[in-house]
Parts: C-alpha cells; structure tokens; sequence
C-alpha cells in the first residue's frame, strides 16, 4: 500500500516520481505533545494519525532540516509549517481546535487535571499492548531456530557475549520490519527514519557488535555485505550513485552495536560528511 503525505491538498505519495525530485517522507513525532503539535498545524478536522502517518519535506521550510553532517535530518523540534489550505482554514485569526489525543478507550480525566507523566505512562502502556498483539501475529523466520542458535554460538566465541540489540528482534522477525534481501548470511531492510529517498541497512547475520571488532576470517563476510549492498541498490534503481556508510563507536556515531551498512541514494550527497 502506497504511502501519501498527510497533508491537506498534498498529493504526493512515496514513490520513484518523488524519490527523483529528492522529495523525502518523514513521520509523525513519537513525542505525544510534539506529535500534538504536527496535528494541529495540519488542521485536519478529527484527524487522529497512525502510527505510519506521515508528511512530505514539502512542508518544512529550508531551515528546518539539518545539513550539516552525512545525512540531511529535521531539526529537534521543527514544526511543519508550509500548507496549501482551502479557503476557510486560510483566514487571518482563525483558531483551529487541537483534536483529543484518543489515548485510550476509556474515558480520562479531563486534561486539564492529567500531569505530562501520566499522559507519558499511558502512551507508554498502549505501545506495549500493540508491540504485544503485533508479535502474536507476526511470521515465522525462514530459517530454523537451531540455525540462529549456532550462529548465536560461534559469535560469543569470537565477541564474547554483547548484548541483544533491535537487529537481534529483526532477524528473529519479533520485530516487524520492511525486508527487502535476505540470504542465510545476511538481511537488507528499509531504515525506519530514512534520511534519503531511499535508505536501506544490510547487517550480518552472525552478531559482530562492530566493524573494529571484526576478525580476519570475516573478510569473507565482510565483502558479501558489500556485494549485498550493490546489489539492492541495483534493486532501488541508484543508477546516479548512492553513499555507503558504516559507524563505528562513540566518535563514529554508532546508535546500534550490531555492524551495519547505511546505503543512502535518491539525492545529491553533500561532502565532507560532518
């Protein structure tokens, strides 16, 4: 199902068209107050957005994305702020009613008497309760557990024992995730906060915490990642060239310590990364 801009108006949708013109999706704060926010700038009468929903870059000004590193971000706190409204919402000094946050079927208290915490705690507890229902529902993966046992294996003789990471939960499939390769070495899948048209990950298998922390007889593996990752980027038709990136550690703004390849295509990249 095709991804359209939330937007008033807006018709654009994720597709090759947009990715052409370097137009990028990006969606709703998880933040309950900042995600309120987005909603009443939209000024979507009863508009209550899922957890997918999402808006074009259209809508935010030059100065709201952040360009000075290797990937192009919206700046902390950044409202959309660029509409085509109908007529009605387009007058000077109408107040655009802010639609009831719907945390949960229950009637709450008024919220006026409910502190941030406990509207926090709420959100908190209904993403638990979804995360839950999700895993009942989600697909075996294609390899046999004793597989993914073994490799689990040989990993902590090489690395020790690292901790489980979110990549763990996608390999295993008890995370949902958009998966667009995968062989008995290895997996590619979408980033889930792209920072170009297109933005795909491809990590190994075997848990290698990271890339500093890889042994000589991962060469092997190591190349089959980056023929992975030609390959899909093949897939996503980056026939002008796309950047491939790998962090390692503090300084290397390493967020997840499994090693894993950014590929990021679909716009012009700009140099020095930051």
């Amino acid at each position: 199902m095709p991804d359209f801009c939330s937007a008033i108006g807006c018709s654009n949708e994720r597709s090759k068209k947009t990715k052409e013109k370097g137009i990028t999706f990006h969606l709703f704060p998880k933040d309950v107050f900042r995600r309120q926010e987005w909603i009443t700038a939209v000024r979507r009468s009863g508009f209550t957005p899922h957890k997918a929903a999402q808006l074009c870059s259209c809508h935010f000004r030059k100065e709201d994305f952040d360009r000075t590193g290797q990937t192009v971000r919206l700046r902390e706190g950044v409202i959309p702020s660029i509409f085509s409204w109908p007529g009605p919402l387009c007058k000077v000094g109408r107040k655009i009613p802010a639609p009831s946050l719907n945390l949960t079927s229950q009637k709450l208290e008024p919220p006026r008497t409910r502190s941030r915490s406990t509207v926090r705690q709420q959100v908190n507890a209904l993403n638990l309760s979804k995360q839950s229902k999700t895993r009942k529902t989600l697909r075996l993966l294609c390899t046999k557990t004793s597989d993914e046992v073994k490799l689990a294996e040989e990993a902590s003789k090489k690395y020790g024992f690292p901790a489980p990471t979110i990549f763990a939960k996608v390999i295993d499939k008890s995370l949902p995730a958009d998966i667009i390769y995968e062989d008995e070495k290895c997996l590619a899948f979408r980033d889930i906060s792209p920072q170009a048209p297109v933005h795909f990950l491809v990590i190994p298998r075997i848990p290698i915490p990271r890339i500093s922390e890889a042994q000589d007889d991962d060469a092997e593996l190591l190349g089959h990642l980056l023929v992975v990752a030609k390959k899909v980027a093949r897939q996503e038709s980056l026939k002008e060239g796309y950047r491939m990136v790998i962090n390692d550690g503090k300084h290397g703004a390493q967020s997840v310590y499994h090693l894993h390849i950014h590929v990021l295509g679909g716009r012009q990249m700009s140099w020095p990364p930051g």
